[in-house]
């Protein structure tokens, strides 16, 4: 991945964007490029973090896993998402392991490279800042969700999320297809089994909100199914 499209990328995410063009040369001047295969970690729960990745194209989930093995779904994220921020802050552990969904590429920044921005640039503070309290948010809604709504519920506010998601795409800006996302993936990020989120999708198929084929999952009634996940 040449500079030219380093730069690009940087200035794609929400972190970076108010960067002028010199700095954001001398930042991707310090990048690395890394490839992982569907599956790999880019980073492990629990590990020291020293640097933040951008995804280039692909496809990664964030997991949280128990000592037992059992793991949850967080999030799954695409270009030009950020990753691996809040270790690199505190030079605290992984709260979480990052995974290939799909085939992946990703840039990584060293902590020091990044405090070297956050002492000069007050606006990638403020976005940091921002992208902070974004994941308070997320996480105060998810702990919500999984206390105050069922499992069908909850498979109904995860289908919605997953259909809002951006694309993926290719480090020259197009759309890259993804895999269908299994039962078992969905039972992981609901907190369930692969059977109860069978039994969850097809009554959600029968009152009509949704339709399920071996390939997909498409959404038949939105505004039904918003209501849903939020009972």
């Amino acid at each position: 991945m040449d500079i030219r499209l380093r730069v690009a990328l940087l200035r794609e995410t929400e972190l970076f964007e108010r960067l002028d063009g010199g700095t954001l040369q001398e930042l991707a001047d310090h990048t690395l490029q890394r490839i992982f295969e569907r599956g790999q970690s880019i980073f492990v729960q629990d590990e020291p973090g020293d640097r933040l990745f951008i995804i280039v194209d692909g496809v990664v989930k964030l997991l949280v896993r128990s000592s037992t093995g059992e793991s949850i779904e967080l999030v799954r994220h695409t270009r030009p998402a950020v990753l691996g921020e809040l270790a690199v802050l505190d030079s605290g552990p992984r709260s979480a392991t990052a995974e290939a969904a799909d085939r992946t590429t990703v840039l990584s920044l060293s902590r020091d490279e990044l405090f070297e921005v956050l002492r000069s640039e007050p606006d990638v503070v403020d976005a940091m800042l921002r992208r902070l309290t974004g994941i308070v948010r997320r996480t105060t809604q998810d702990l919500a969700a999984l206390a105050f709504l069922d499992l069908e519920g909850r498979v109904a506010r995860r289908i919605l999320a997953l259909s809002q998601a951006p694309e993926s795409t290719s480090p020259d800006g197009s759309p890259v297809r993804s895999r269908r996302i299994t039962q078992t993936e969905i039972a992981q990020m609901v907190s369930g089994t692969r059977q109860a989120v069978n039994r969850a999708l097809r009554s959600l198929e029968r009152r009509g909100y949704i339709e399920v084929t071996d390939r997909s999952i498409k959404i038949r009634n939105q505004d039904g199914l918003q209501r849903r996940a939020d009972q």
